[in-house]
């Protein structure tokens, strides 16, 4: 296997497994989606061959284009804004927190119907709230003032700030349905800025905020697939760009190195019982972080690390609640690099015809997805299982209607 073809399935094989550590996994767990394949009960997962690095993603923007303004008539002085995308979705968080229970419930599922007057007063009251998260969009940095990542700062303002965030991703993704519905290039600025928020709360919030910007592109995810056929031409363009955004990738790597240093925190080492404790807390860290450096060597140097580590959970009960989530977890950042390639090849294939598949392969098999003709388009199906299903996807050549 090509070393750069094992690079992003490594990062994955340790990177889930550690959130097991913190107690927060279940919450998130109860609250993700995988839209694109049918819930299923628990099976035995079958195996597929490992994923190799999708293609290469032409050159990215690492925000949404800023907003041109119409000229005025005489200069006017320069506008003091902030800088911190931060800054402005906490802005967005206060007119979400004004919203009544009843408007939040229906802002939670894009794909529900809604009475066509409560539509337009909801719009009303979204459209500020999008616009700040554009504005954050714009932004090329995001700091949410957590200093260092602490066991603290997970319950006083992690948890929050990660809540918050989907709650402005569903809201993004609703706009982008009922507000959009006549403008697809403004819809696709609602799905952009959905996807940047999920990149920018897990720039500093470890593994946990990683998890949430997995269900984030599960979100952004689902509504692109069902509404393909309404981008077109640079709209698309827009949308495969940001769907092979070299920062999924990045995000695996600071998390891994955040979730090494949590582990050998003050606060970590002040919970430990004694001396064992505090060793084995060390192991751990020490495992993580060699695991950014594994990455890039060869096969058989990283199987010996793989084996040097599985003797290691036979005296450190925490390496074993390491790896104790890790096939679920593993499960989930896989579908959503396939799921990725999936979107970018049947949006190209809606445009330039079933040849065009072959610009973004299957991961899983570095050939193109397998095609089948339906009544009103196409699907697509990927080698790779989840849950002993193939991953699929649903592509209509005439916008609206559901997967």
């Amino acid at each position: 296997m090509k070393q750069e073809q094992v690079r992003t399935w490594r990062t994955v094989l340790l990177g889930m497994g550690a959130v097991v550590l913190f107690g927060f996994l279940a919450w998130l767990i109860a609250n993700s989606r995988q839209p694109s394949t049918p819930a299923k009960p628990e099976v035995p997962m079958v195996s597929a061959p490992a994923i190799p690095q999708p293609v290469p993603p032409p050159p990215r923007s690492t925000a949404l284009p800023p907003r041109i303004e119409e000229p005025s008539a005489t200069p006017a002085p320069p506008a003091v804004t902030a800088t911190n995308a931060a800054d402005f979705y906490r802005k967005a968080f206060a007119l979400y927190d004004a919203l009544t229970e009843e408007e939040k419930k229906v802002l939670g599922d894009w794909k529900a119907e809604v009475d066509t007057d409560q539509v337009a007063q909801l719009c009303q009251k979204v459209a500020p709230i999008v616009d700040l998260m554009l504005d954050a969009a714009s932004q090329t940095n995001c700091d949410w003032g957590l200093g260092p990542t602490t066991s603290d700062g997970f319950v006083t303002a992690l948890l929050p700030n990660l809540k918050r965030c989907r709650d402005l991703a569903r809201t993004a993704t609703w706009s982008a349905a009922h507000c959009r519905a006549e403008d697809a290039a403004a819809a696709a600025s609602d799905v952009l800025a959905t996807l940047q928020v999920g990149h920018n709360v897990a720039q500093q919030s470890a593994l946990l905020g990683f998890l949430v910007e997995i269900a984030i592109q599960g979100l952004a995810d689902d509504f692109i697939a069902r509404n393909a056929a309404r981008f077109v031409g640079a709209e698309s363009d827009r949308l495969i760009k940001a769907l092979n955004d070299a920062r999924y990738e990045e995000n695996f790597y600071r998390a891994i190195e955040q979730e090494a240093n949590l582990s050998l925190s003050k606060e970590a080492m002040s919970g430990s019982t004694g001396a064992g404790d505090s060793e084995m807390r060390r192991q751990v860290s020490e495992f993580e972080h060699e695991f950014a450096s594994v990455l890039t060597q060869p096969e058989a140097e990283y199987q010996a690390w793989l084996v040097r580590l599985q003797a290691a959970q036979d005296t450190n009960p925490l390496l074993k609640e390491l790896w104790s989530g890790m096939e679920m977890m593993m499960n989930k950042a896989r579908t959503v690099v396939v799921q990725h390639a999936m979107l970018s090849a049947g949006l190209t294939a809606l445009q330039s015809g079933r040849d065009g598949l072959a610009t973004y392969p299957d991961p899983s098999t570095g050939q193109p997805f397998q095609y089948q003709e339906t009544a009103d388009g196409f699907q697509l199906q990927s080698a790779y299982q989840l849950q002993g299903q193939p991953v699929t996807m649903t592509f209509r050549r005439q916008s609206g209607g559901g997967n």
